[in-house]
């Protein structure tokens, strides 16, 4: 991607990409964690089966009854 910005505008537009990054750096540790739960409950790979409350556990997703 190619960015023309003008030097007075660089601090705030490095500001909004490392908030940006930040976002994304969130979407894709969500996205591996769901990845990962979903190997665990289909049994894919060298997974060793758990319980319900262990790949939760383990991946720090909160259930609420």
């Amino acid at each position: 991607m190619d960015f023309k910005v003008k030097a007075w505008q660089a601090g705030a537009f490095v500001e909004v990409l490392k908030k940006r990054m930040e976002k994304l750096e969130e979407l894709i540790d969500e996205l591996a964690k769901q990845r990962e739960l979903n190997k665990i409950l289909n049994g894919d790979g060298e997974i060793r089966p758990r319980t319900f409350a262990e790949a939760f556990a383990e991946n720090k997703i909160d259930v609420i009854c």
